[in-house]
C-alpha cells in the first residue's frame, strides 16, 4: 500500500503545512530561534512522537473496546530522548498510557499494548527506535 503526505512551505519563517490526500491539515514548524522567537508550529520532530501515540492508540482503544473494556478517559504523555550528535535522531522513547474506565485488568491492557506494538502500529515499527511503553489504570 502507498501512503501519500504534501509538504508545503508556507511562504514566511520556517513553517510548513502538511496535507493528507483526503485534505486533512498540519502544520510544523522549525524551532523558534529560526522564527523570530515565535513558536508556529509543533517541530516534526515533536510530530513523530505524536504519531507514535496515536497510532498505537488507533489499535489500544480499538483492541480493548472488542475485549469488551468501557473506556471513559484516555491519554499518552510522551518523552523522547535525542542524540547528541546530528542528525539528533530520538534515541529513546518511552510511553505512558493512562487509561480510565470499567471492565479492564493490567493482563488485559499490558497484553493489548504488546499486540499494539508489536504487531499492529506501523508507525512503532517503522520508528526501530528503543521504544518502550507503561501505562496507569484508572478504575471506576
Amino acid at each position: 500500500m502507498t501512503l501519500n503526505a504534501l509538504v508545503k512551505w508556507m511562504g514566511e519563517g520556517i513553517v510548513f503545512e502538511g496535507t493528507t490526500p483526503e485534505g486533512s491539515k498540519l502544520v510544523m514548524a522549525g524551532p523558534s530561534e529560526m522564527n523570530d522567537g515565535k513558536v508556529l508550529g509543533p517541530k516534526p520532530i515533536e510530530v513523530l512522537l505524536h504519531a507514535v501515540a496515536a497510532c498505537t492508540s488507533v489499535d489500544t482503544i480499538a483492541m480493548l473496546k472488542s475485549k469488551g473494556a468501557e473506556i471513559s478517559e484516555y491519554e499518552v504523555s510522551v518523552t523522547g530522548e535525542r542524540g547528541s550528535i546530528a542528525p539528533k535522531p530520538i534515541e529513546k522513547m518511552h510511553l505512558i498510557y493512562n487509561i480510565k474506565g470499567k471492565k479492564m485488568n493490567p493482563d488485559m491492557i499490558k497484553e493489548t499494548l504488546e499486540t499494539a506494538f508489536l504487531v499492529e502500529s506501523g508507525v512503532a515499527n517503522t520508528y526501530k527506535s528503543n521504544i518502550t511503553w507503561s501505562f496507569n489504570l484508572i478504575e471506576e
